[in-house]
């Protein structure tokens, strides 16, 4: 598979094109069909990722008392389709004590979604964004980030990954065979640290090394690294100022 996987919702054409060459051409993965059982309301997946060399593509999951099923696909290469796992409900990649948290009106629209999900050694890992599928909550819940959570196998709910200096992950690269992860702490109003760490041992939280961080008026939302150079997508959350959002900064180390 190359480096990103797009799932495509015109059931005419193929669901996932692959690209090797950052985004210059396309082939289509030799998938042709969408998940057509009900699907929690939503019929669309927001993701798809490799993991212990399966393919799953999870929908929205809703924080709720039921904990749905009927909200991920798996690939199987022998038909090249996806299939709803009917076993694989929404504690499969979001905390149980997640969901269901908070007993309000908009508990049941709040819906988590798997952000840039990296398979690294034995493990997975990921930042998780939400927002609220409620018109009164709409747009204060419009992909807010939520923390980074590790996986260490299919059937164990995944863990809250603590990094030091009590920031926030964001997002994560694979780098040399070193996993890096991009963090935020905000300080008071609208001042952030941002901070780049790296690891081996993911399961490990003493073993985060911290590589570079710098003070922001806010929060990094994304970042990547090419020819030596790391760039940084400046963004924010609900009630965050706009500030210089959208902007994108680099760093040579």
């Amino acid at each position: 598979m190359g480096n990103n996987h797009y799932l495509n919702q015109d059931i005419d054409a193929p669901s996932i094109v692959i690209t090797t060459d950052q985004g210059r051409s396309f082939q289509a993965a030799g998938v042709d069909n969408i998940p057509n059982q009900y699907l929690v309301d939503y019929n669309w997946f927001f993701t798809v990722f490799t993991y212990q060399n399966q393919i799953y593509a999870p929908s929205s999951l809703l924080r709720d008392i039921d904990n749905y099923s009927n909200t991920i696909a798996v690939y199987n290469p022998e038909t090249q389709k996806f299939s709803l796992d009917k076993n694989l409900k929404n504690d499969e990649f979001i905390p149980r004590q997640q969901l269901g948290e908070n007993d309000n009106e908009n508990n049941i629209y709040t819906i988590y979604r798997i952000w840039n999900p990296v398979e690294y050694k034995q493990y997975l890992i990921y930042p998780v964004r939400f927002y609220c599928n409620n018109d009164k909550c709409y747009e204060q819940f419009y992909m807010n980030s939520l923390g980074m959570y590790l996986k260490k196998d299919i059937g164990k709910t995944p863990e809250l990954v603590k990094l030091p200096n009590r920031a926030e992950g964001e997002d994560v690269l694979v780098i040399d065979n070193e996993l890096y992860v991009l963090a935020n702490r905000k300080l008071f109003g609208d001042r952030f640290i941002i901070y780049v760490f790296k690891t081996n041992d993911p399961a490990n939280q003493n073993s985060w090394q911290k590589i570079l961080s710098f003070k922001s008026s806010n929060k990094a939302r994304s970042f990547e690294y090419l020819d030596g150079k790391f760039y940084f997508g400046l963004g924010q959350d609900y009630g965050e100022a706009i500030a210089n959002s959208g902007d994108i900064l680099s760093y040579t180390p």
